[in-house]
């Protein structure tokens, strides 16, 4: 934080609303921005501000250890079907034992259990330092603008070619500071947490299977997060030309938060459609369940480019309980989520140089 003030106290907010202003002139305390894990982080206590400062910035051997680990995590997706031919040839064709025997650890490696939330992972630095590689802020509502006890469904999007600003923001919602959630849970594709010790990774993480039955059982006791353009959003939805949800056709997460009545808060990720191209399949891609295609980003490398990443909250959609809604009902709800997103999506905008013309397309 500059100058030296106590990160309880340093208010870096710009409030753009007159009428906000003024209102907030009685209540101090909520026009802060606070620094979050580690200073990796910050977050924004009123809802229509512009967080003017940026998190404490990475040493060269943390920025170089960024670089590294995000080099090599996509680095490994982007080559893993390649990994996989030669694999094949290996085994198959010069009948490697070695390559044999690896494969017989990594397929009896599924069968392990994959064992809790782990908070040491939780809260590596590893993740500090990706937060202040992408500048992370998070924007929240004033306090309290969620209601203790109560599990939340909360909406990331866009999904684009990686929910990075989702994965970053997870942690903190075991800071007490953010209100949100302590132990909430994220949901991602099945097929990620069947692969071989990148389930663990997620598992860790607190990560759970998106799949109906097991995100209907959570919701009873915990808040959960998704994704709800899945692997479409990442051909159809948002690029670094346009801002673009592709949730139009995606009626069965509001099919379950009405099933068990849970309020739908919407998030959106200002900045993540610029941090890597993508060129695939989508065919191909809805067949397997899993992403299938090429990406590329700084240097035209599997690198993620060094953008900043704005997380901003909205206020929950209230969503009332029913077990059999009509097809009307489920649209009635849906059109009033969308119609937060993209009203959160045109307040913050503006904190993105060069965004202030952009609009959200619905698809």
């Amino acid at each position: 934080m500059k100058g030296g003030a106590s990160a309880a106290e340093a208010c870096y907010c710009t409030v753009t609303n007159p009428e906000i202003e003024a209102s907030c002139v009685s209540q101090q305390t909520q026009l802060k921005v606070l620094s979050a894990h580690n200073d990796s982080a910050l977050v924004a206590r009123l809802h229509s501000c512009s967080a003017t400062e940026l998190p404490r910035e990475n040493t060269v051997l943390a920025e170089i250890a960024a670089i590294m680990s995000l080099a090599t995590l996509f680095g490994l997706v982007w080559l893993g079907p390649w990994l996989g031919i030669w694999f094949v040839y290996m085994v198959f064709v010069q009948q490697s034992q070695s390559a044999l025997l690896i494969g017989a650890l990594l397929f009896a490696e599924t069968y392990l259990p994959v064992g809790q939330v782990w908070p040491a992972f939780r809260h590596h630095a590893l993740w500090d330092s990706w937060r202040r590689y992408f500048s992370l802020r998070v924007i929240t509502p004033p306090l309290p603008y969620l209601e203790p006890g109560k599990s939340y469904m909360f909406a990331h999007f866009p999904h684009a070619t990686f929910p990075m600003g989702s994965w970053l923001s997870m942690p903190l919602c075991d800071i007490p500071k953010t209100g949100l959630p302590v132990g909430t849970k994220g949901a991602v594709a099945t097929v990620l947490l069947k692969l071989p010790l990148l389930r663990h990774l997620y598992a860790w993480m607190g990560c759970v299977p998106a799949d109906y039955h097991t995100i209907h059982e959570l919701l009873q006791t915990t808040s959960v997060g998704i994704v709800p353009e899945g692997v479409a959003g990442v051909f159809l939805g948002a690029t670094r030309s346009r801002e673009r949800v592709f949730v139009r056709c995606r009626k069965g997460f509001i099919r379950l938060a009405m099933h068990t009545g849970t309020d739908i808060v919407p998030i959106y990720n200002l900045g993540q459609s610029a941090m890597l191209d993508f060129w695939g399949s989508c065919a191909l891609s809805r067949r397997l369940r899993a992403v299938v295609g090429v990406f590329w980003g700084r240097w035209w490398l599997p690198v993620p480019r060094r953008c900043p990443i704005i997380t901003v909250i909205g206020r929950p959609v209230k969503v009332n309980r029913s077990e059999d809604p009509t097809p009307e009902e489920v649209d009635e709800v849906q059109e009033k989520v969308l119609a937060a997103l993209v009203a959160l999506f045109d307040q913050h905008k503006h904190l993105m140089p060069g965004w202030e013309n952009k609009s959200l397309e619905i698809a």
